[in-house]
C-alpha cells in the first residue's frame, strides 16, 4: 500500500463501518454543526503521517507511518467517563488489526480537555504502518 491516500481511506473506511451505531462523525473538510439539537457526544477523524521511507535495493520499498486521529467530545459539564468509554470502543475496533497492507497498533488515548466551546475531549490515537514491496 504506502499510498498516503489509499492508506487514509482504508483506515477511515474500517473506523466508519465499526463505528456506524456509535455516534455521528465530523468528517474533514466537510461542514459539521457541533451546536445542533439534542448533539450530546460525535467524534471527527483525523489523520496524520509521521514518516514516508523509501529504499531502493532491487526492489523497492515503501513505508508510511502515522496515526488515525478520532477526537471524541463529549458535553461539557457531563464528566469524563463517557469519552472514555468511547475511546475504548475506538480501541476495540481498531487496535492491533491488519487491513490489508495497513497494521495499526495499540490505541493511545490522551485528554484533550476542554477545546471546543462547550465540549470536551479525548483523543484516541491508533498508530499504523502501511507497507508496499514491489519487485
Amino acid at each position: 500500500m504506502a499510498n498516503t491516500n489509499e492508506t487514509r481511506a482504508i483506515l477511515e473506511n474500517e473506523f466508519i463501518t465499526a463505528w456506524a451505531n456509535e455516534t455521528q462523525i465530523a468528517y474533514d473538510n466537510v461542514n459539521f454543526d457541533d451546536n445542533q439539537s439534542g448533539l450530546e457526544e460525535y467524534v471527527e477523524i483525523r489523520f496524520i503521517v509521521y514518516q514516508n521511507e523509501n529504499a531502493a535495493t532491487g526492489d523497492t520499498f515503501t513505508r508510511l507511518e502515522g496515526a488515525l486521529v478520532i477526537a471524541i467530545y463529549t458535553k461539557y459539564g457531563t464528566g469524563s467517563g463517557r469519552a472514555y468509554e468511547l475511546s475504548d470502543l475506538v480501541d476495540t475496533y481498531m487496535t492491533n488489526k491488519c487491513f490489508g497492507d495497513v497494521t495499526t497498533r495499540v490505541t493511545d488515548p490522551r485528554r484533550n480537555g476542554d477545546t471546543k466551546e462547550g465540549w470536551f475531549s479525548v483523543l484516541a490515537s491508533i498508530p499504523f504502518i502501511s507497507d508496499d514491496c514491489r519487485v
